[in-house]
């Protein structure tokens, strides 16, 4: 398989040069597809240039003898070799029906191309196993494969990509093409996340971490300087935290009661109130301030959905320092 860079001009003289000496093959471009009459061959092969692969929701071959396109809505969670794939058996159903061979049909899917090539595809077993049966029934030669890079000023490319835009946003039915097994899987994981997701928003608001973390999306990873401050910062989100509050509920302590403020003492109040640690509070929020952050609360203070966020080491040594200059938790 060649590979090169090229600008659109170059790609459109080498493609030329190509189909120079043979008119009397059809051009058939597959989903997101380019005209063209490469040299005939017996096998099919892949060359050109690498090109990322657009994300169509449909395939459509399109015919450079009489310039018709056709589209197929397929569905949304079809990934785009699926979609690639079924462009190129549609475009075999229409040379076998038509009877237009010899014939090539174009596509700039490489993966599309790479998985025929295999006796034994890792994926898209049903789809390529229903092309490979379609290519043996025809005659050998008659139909050549050829790989092109999307995008480079081809007249058939850009037609085809427009019949791919139109098919995915009609709303015509959608075309019944089987699923593979990774297409199923992502399915189910995303749905899972979605369940769960929903889940967890109807009932968040009865837990103390609910209240920091509105998704179910894990925390970002970080080490804490100690073993006692990872205890800390999830006893803190979980709201177990050794503050008067949980230890009162657990009989470990006379009253729920801050001693200074006469509230009940929760992982919010040590955090964002209490006066005990005005001091200590005022240097929290100059450290949080210098990274960005101008709001002090638990979500912020202790992760939420921020942990991924380029500060949030930076944040985790302030609450750090904070706890220690408290001495709120010590033995």
């Amino acid at each position: 398989m060649a590979e090169s860079s090229s600008g659109p001009g170059l790609t459109e003289d080498l493609f030329a040069e190509a189909v120079m000496d043979t008119s009397d093959f059809a051009g058939f471009p597959s989903d997101s597809p380019v005209i063209g009459r490469p040299a005939k061959t017996k096998k099919p092969r892949l060359h050109g240039y690498t090109k990322p692969v657009p994300s169509p929701t449909s395939s459509e071959p399109t015919s450079s003898s009489n310039n018709s396109t056709q589209g197929w809505r397929l569905d949304p969670s079809h990934t785009i070799v699926a979609a690639e794939l079924y462009g190129i058996l549609q475009a075999l159903k229409y040379l076998a029906a038509n009877r237009t061979l010899p014939a090539v049909i174009c596509t700039d899917s490489r993966s599309s191309l790479q998985l025929l090539q295999q006796a034994f595809p890792s994926s898209y077993t049903q789809l390529v196993a229903t092309i490979q049966a379609h290519l043996h029934l025809l005659p050998t030669g008659a139909v050549h494969l050829q790989w092109v890079p999307s995008h480079a000023g081809l007249h058939g490319n850009e037609a085809a990509d427009k019949a791919a835009k139109h098919a995915a946003t009609s709303a015509d039915q959608t075309a019944q093409v089987p699923f593979d097994f990774s297409e199923l899987k992502s399915v189910v994981h995303r749905n899972i996340w979605k369940f769960w997701q929903a889940k967890w928003t109807s009932i968040r608001g009865q837990f103390a971490l609910g209240m920091i973390k509105p998704s179910v999306h894990p925390w970002a990873h970080h080490m804490l300087q100690t073993r006692r401050f990872e205890t800390l910062f999830a006893r803190l989100r979980l709201g177990t935290a050794p503050l008067n509050k949980s230890l009162f509920q657990i009989r470990q302590a006379p009253s729920p009661l801050c001693p200074s403020c006469q509230v009940p003492e929760t992982a919010h109040h040590y955090l964002i109130v209490c006066t005990e640690y005005a001091e200590a509070r005022s240097q929290l929020r100059r450290q949080i301030n210098s990274q960005g952050i101008l709001v002090l609360s638990l979500e912020t203070l202790l992760g939420g959905d921020i942990t991924s966020s380029p500060t949030w080491p930076q944040t985790c040594r302030a609450v750090e320092n904070f706890i220690s200059s408290t001495h709120r938790f010590d033995p």
